[in-house]
């Protein structure tokens, strides 16, 4: 019998996940600037290693089969145990099929230390299948308790490589710890999981309800999914081809920046609802909302290049010192890049919402499949040239394609009928952003990132503040509320 508590509102929801997911960066950020100063960057490089390893591994479960059991939970409720049952069995065998492959990465390693982390990794993978569980407090709109096991591991993460630090442990322990905290987290969520719902979730190895719920997992789910695979093959290729000490100083640009590479995903997932609607019933007000938020994104990315490319020395110095800031190890010019690639993202996450409105799931995965070939290439191309540098301008090149084929088919769809020449107008808290941005004194070195900080914000506020932008969240409102009047 269940013991779930009423279900939450949906604001209450999206409050909670945008207020947790800005604790977790601020958390990892605190995390990476303690282990980039401490460790050794080959030591830094292994660390983030293990992090990405399971970061991948979360993404290639996921693959659009959470939404569908979302989507199948709500359609059908008295089968919820059936359809995780079913969930959690092909995740698990994801997570073998992962297991096995970090077993052969461990068999490659020289250090025993390294090499034992990676197994223990190795033996966690099947059990990341327990994630299924997380459609349930989805469904229910109850994302309070997944938020406090995730920021309460993270806080404790961070104190124990405190004390590991302070305790003068070998660097090992702290790759170590990542995968500790991985197995805490199961253990907890599956025990808080099983008192709410009432009954234990057990892997359903019936092959084939796996393979049609496979089958009919979301085209966008797996294009979603893969979008988000192509920022973490190049920290991996950076490892496999070129240097431990590499990958560190690859990760030390990498990881400050990664949460903001895929945040544009999570703020525009609500527009989704809206916009389908408005796609299939009045498109003359869904062609013109794409006149509002496609050049809206245009500014925001623009002015998170600006910000991005001329603050990555002073932002590198903050985080690390002097570590990562010269010579062949600095990461100044890759988190340039990386904050380009950001650019890139913001306008692709808006463009994509729409395709995904008008019903363009599949052209939408081949235009993903192309794009993580062009990252494979490039990196198997330029990184034995130019080093890990290499792997953010893969990434540049791949959001570069994905956003270029977005474009044209969003213009061949019709959709960008209704932009109008003042669209132009988003670019001027870009353009003034740049502009004071070079007034500042280079002298003033990290002390510039107070003000320069300051002035994105009052770009940003300008931006949103801008005729057009205030005339679009005005028509999106009432569109939604008369969506919401009609259910």
């Amino acid at each position: 019998m269940t013991r779930w508590p009423a279900k939450q509102s949906v604001p209450r929801s999206q409050l909670i996940i945008a207020s947790s997911a800005v604790a977790r960066m601020a958390i990892t950020l605190v995390v990476t600037i303690l282990l980039g100063r401490i460790l050794r960057p080959a030591d830094f490089g292994f660390f983030s290693l293990i992090v990405t390893l399971f970061a991948v591994a979360r993404e290639l479960m996921e693959l659009g089969t959470g939404n569908l059991a979302i989507r199948e939970i709500a359609l059908h409720p008295a089968r919820e145990q059936s359809i995780l049952d079913t969930l959690m069995g092909l995740r698990g065998l994801i997570g073998f099929a992962l297991g096995f492959a970090v077993l052969l990465v461990a068999a490659m390693q020289e250090h025993a230390q390294q090499a034992q982390v990676l197994v223990g990794a190795a033996a966690v993978m099947p059990f990341l299948a327990v994630g299924a569980l997380a459609t349930v407090y989805q469904v229910r709109q109850d994302q309070g308790p997944p938020a406090v096991i995730v920021l309460t591991l993270q806080l404790a993460f961070l104190a124990l490589c405190l004390l590991l630090h302070l305790a003068g442990a070998p660097a090992w322990t702290f790759a170590a710890l990542v995968v500790a905290r991985e197995v805490a987290g199961i253990v907890w969520f599956v025990g808080l999981t099983k008192r709410r719902l009432g009954y234990f979730v057990r892997p359903s190895w019936d092959f084939r309800a796996i393979a049609r719920f496979a089958r009919e997992a979301s085209t966008f789910g797996a294009a979603a999914a893969l979008y988000q695979i192509c920022f973490f093959i190049g920290p991996l290729l950076v490892w496999f081809m070129r240097s431990p000490a590499e990958m560190g100083a690859y990760s030390a640009a990498f990881r400050p920046i990664s949460p903001l590479l895929t945040l544009p995903w999570l703020l525009t997932l609500p527009l989704l609802p809206v916009l389908t609607r408005l796609a299939a019933n009045n498109r003359p007000a869904f062609e013109e909302q794409a006149s509002y938020l496609i050049p809206l994104s245009v500014g925001l990315g623009v002015i998170g290049a600006i910000l991005g490319s001329g603050l990555s020395h002073d932002a590198i110095q903050l985080l690390y010192g002097g570590r990562y800031l010269a010579g062949p190890l600095s990461a100044v010019n890759t988190l340039a890049l990386l904050s380009l690639s950001f650019t890139f993202s913001i306008i692709t996450a808006v463009i994509t919402t729409f395709l995904l409105a008008d019903g363009r799931e599949r052209i939408l995965l081949r235009i993903t499949l192309i794009g993580l070939a062009v990252n494979l290439a490039c990196n198997f191309l330029f990184l034995p040239i130019y080093g890990f540098q290499a792997a953010a301008m893969a990434t540049v090149a791949t959001e570069v394609c994905i956003f270029s084929m977005g474009l044209i088919l969003i213009a061949r769809a019709s959709i960008l009928t209704h932009v109008q020449p003042c669209a132009g107008s988003v670019l001027v808290p870009a353009v003034l952003l740049f502009l004071a941005l070079r007034a500042l004194p280079e002298t003033l070195g990290v002390q510039r990132l107070l003000p320069a900080f300051l002035m994105a914000c009052a770009s940003i506020f300008a931006l949103l503040m801008l005729p057009t932008a205030r005339e679009g969240r005005r028509r999106l409102s009432a569109h939604n509320a008369v969506g919401e009047s009609e259910k």
